[in-house]
């Protein structure tokens, strides 16, 4: 059971590297201007009308 949960514990944080790598790209980009900012309203509808195309 000990090498189960380790194998675990692995997945998790390569999982929660891998979550800080985007964190730390999405943050770049946004600084460089690539990205805007939106309100949850704005984001939200976006996302919507994403899933409608």
């Amino acid at each position: 059971m000990a090498i189960a949960k380790k194998i675990r514990k692995i997945k998790i944080k390569r999982r929660r590297d891998e979550i800080a790598q985007n964190g730390r790209e999405a943050l770049a980009a946004y600084r460089a201007g690539e990205l805007k900012s939106y309100t949850a309203e704005e984001a939200i509808a976006e996302l919507r009308s994403m899933m409608i195309e």
